[in-house]
Formats: C-alpha cells, sequence, structure tokens
C-alpha cells in the first residue's frame, strides 16, 4: 500500500509540474492564428502607383481574415464581451467587404494620379505593416484560453487596419476613398478599443 501511495504521489506531482511548467496550446486557438496569417499571405499587393486600389485590395483581404477568425471562434466561445466583439466583426465587416468590392472597377481604371515617390512611400509602409503583423502573431503565446488568444491576435491584426487607413489619408485624391478610409478609422479604432480593455494584464 506505501509503494502505491508513493506512486500516486508522483503522479500527481508530475502532472501538476507539467501543467505549471508546460506551455499548453489550445488547438481551437492555433487554427484560428492560421487563418489570420493564410489571410495575409493571400494579401498579394500590387506594388504599383495607383494606391487607392492597392489599400481596396489589402483591406478586403485584412477584413475577410477577420471575419473568417471571428466566425471560427464563435463555434468555439461561451465568453459573452468577447463573443458580442466577433460577432459585430462577422455582421459589419461583410458590409464593408461588399461596399469596397463595388468600387473596385471604378478606382482599378483611374489615371495615374500618384508620384513614384508617393507609391514608394506608401507601399513600403504597408509591406513592412505586413511584416511586422506575421512576427507578431507568430511570436504570441498562446494558452488554453481561446477569449484570451482570439484579442490577444485580433488586436495587431485591428491595428493594421487602422493603420493602413491612416495612411492612405495622407495620399488619395479621391473622395470615396477619403470617406472609406475616414470610416474605418471611426469603426475599427473603436473596435481596438473594445479589444485592448479585454486585453489580460502585460506580464511585467
Amino acid at each position: 500500500m506505501r509503494i502505491l501511495s508513493c506512486l500516486f504521489a508522483c503522479m500527481i506531482t508530475c502532472t501538476l509540474f507539467a501543467h505549471n511548467v508546460m506551455p499548453v496550446q489550445n488547438p481551437d486557438s492555433t487554427q484560428m492564428r492560421e487563418i489570420l496569417l493564410q489571410s495575409i499571405e493571400d494579401d498579394n499587393f500590387n506594388s504599383g502607383d495607383n494606391l487607392d486600389l492597392n489599400y481596396l485590395r489589402t483591406l478586403m483581404v485584412y477584413l475577410q481574415g477577420a471575419a473568417d477568425t471571428s466566425t471560427f471562434f464563435i463555434k468555439h466561445s461561451t465568453h459573452k464581451k468577447t463573443l458580442d466583439i466577433a460577432q459585430n466583426i462577422t455582421k459589419s465587416y461583410k458590409n464593408e467587404i461588399a461596399t469596397l468590392t463595388s468600387l473596385l472597377p471604378q478606382i482599378a481604371e483611374q489615371k495615374r494620379l500618384y508620384s513614384p515617390k508617393e507609391a514608394t512611400l506608401f507601399n513600403n509602409q504597408n509591406i513592412n505593416n505586413k511584416t511586422t503583423l506575421i512576427e507578431t502573431l507568430d511570436g504570441l503565446d498562446l494558452g488554453r484560453n481561446i477569449s484570451t488568444n482570439f484579442v490577444l491576435m485580433l488586436t495587431p491584426y485591428q491595428q493594421h487596419i487602422v493603420s493602413i487607413s491612416k495612411a492612405i489619408l495622407q495620399y488619395t485624391q479621391i473622395e470615396e476613398i477619403k470617406a472609406i478610409a475616414e470610416q474605418m478609422l471611426a469603426t475599427h479604432e473603436q473596435i481596438l478599443q473594445s479589444l485592448q480593455a479585454l486585453a489580460p494584464p502585460t506580464k511585467k
């Protein structure tokens, strides 16, 4: 009996050690990250001088990635506050993508409006932001809580949408694009604040 008791105690100790020391990831969270990373890879960024078209195409890809991730999250979580954000994203982004899609033909046909310097500055900023976003998502230490992981992943993703919208406002000469970018900032900065309010405390 003493031997069995010792073995049982050892098993409990080892289990607790593994639980406390070894990081455990939620497989659903890993899949969410893959959805986001795949959306970034699908961003076949056009480095041409039609900055408005570049902006629309990139924005559509990122909105779709966030919507797909939110749809997946809704099926695997019961956390009300985070679910509210995900449901808002799923609904509103679908409408935003439809609006952007309707503008594509018109914007694709516009004549050259921007200098090579402006095109280079905007395109390089977008590419650098994209690279940083990939590195951030890859470097996230995902844990067991899928709701926390959703917040951690969507926060930098939303920041990229905000950043590219701020960038196009510095260059665009098209009123429709200006209106879209301003609306994106209003909507997505609010979503970003909602995500940041649910973020776990930063480790010191």
